[in-house]
């Protein structure tokens, strides 16, 4: 067996969002879904974003879950 078909999306999403970040701006998540022209559900591009943030790939602003919050992304500084 290959693997489930969503990991594997959700490793190709993932992928490329740190190619997104890689210019070191801050993003909204709708601005890196913007760049990445994904087609994949706000909620997969949610779930990738929060792997990436859980593996210290990126940060998020702000760092605490808020309900409501509007967060921002970016790739992490190497000493961060």
């Amino acid at each position: 067996m290959l693997g489930d078909p969503k990991e594997a999306e959700l490793g190709e999403i993932m992928k490329l969002s740190l190619k997104i970040l890689e210019s070191g701006q801050w993003l909204k998540r709708s601005e890196v879904a913007e760049k990445g022209q994904f087609k994949c559900s706000d909620t997969q591009l949610t779930n990738a974003l929060t792997a990436l943030l859980e593996q210290s790939e990126i940060e998020r602003d702000p760092k605490e879950t808020k309900s409501g919050a509007h967060y921002r992304y970016r790739l992490s500084k190497p000493n961060a």
